[in-house]
């Protein structure tokens, strides 16, 4: 089975500087700036996905009672 190899149709330009040009979209290729070749090759990696946060289950004393039907299941 032969290898694939991903194919870029599209130039592409790397800045490297301090300062920041104002550059469109109106050229043929594509304009990547950065400050420093450090920051560049971070930027091609993929950003790590946020954990799910949940909130941490309340306690019956942190629990409101917010109105509404209260139903008592324990023994009298």
């Amino acid at each position: 089975m032969p290898a694939q190899v991903s194919r870029i149709d599209q130039s592409l330009t790397l800045i490297i500087s301090g300062q920041r040009y104002a550059i469109d979209d109106s050229y043929p290729f594509r304009v990547i700036q950065a400050q420093s070749f450090r920051q560049f090759m971070q930027s091609l990696k993929p950003a790590k996905p946020k954990e799910e946060q949940r909130p941490k289950p309340k306690t019956a004393s942190q629990l409101k009672y917010s109105g509404g039907i209260k139903i008592n299941l324990g023994v009298k």
